[in-house]
């Protein structure tokens, strides 16, 4: 099975990609490298986007009043690319095994 998007094959590691200025210089200071696999790229992803599910359910909850509507939305924007990402990674998981997701 191959992957494609509007016909070109996908790639099947991480680019190169800078992110994150730091000072006032604006030089980027964090950096994903190239090469990684993606299904290992993805899953540090679903992790540190669970990470962030966890701290704004916790932060609504614990806001005054009962939550700040603006913490419960960030919650669920969370809560949504998540499931979009387990989505990416089964499929990821079902083409490395060949097998249609």
């Amino acid at each position: 099975m191959t992957n494609t998007t509007q016909g070109a094959i996908a790639p099947k590691t991480t680019a190169n990609h800078a992110f994150e200025t730091a000072g006032s210089a604006g030089e980027l200071l964090f950096t994903v490298n190239d090469g990684i696999p993606l299904v290992d790229a993805l899953e540090s992803a679903a992790c540190y986007l669970s990470a962030a599910v966890s701290a704004t359910a916790s932060a609504a909850m614990h806001a005054e009043g009962g939550g700040d509507e603006t913490l419960w939305g960030a919650h669920y924007l969370c809560k949504l690319a998540r499931a979009v990402l387990d989505s990416t990674v089964k499929a990821a998981y079902a083409a490395e095994r060949g097998e249609q997701s």
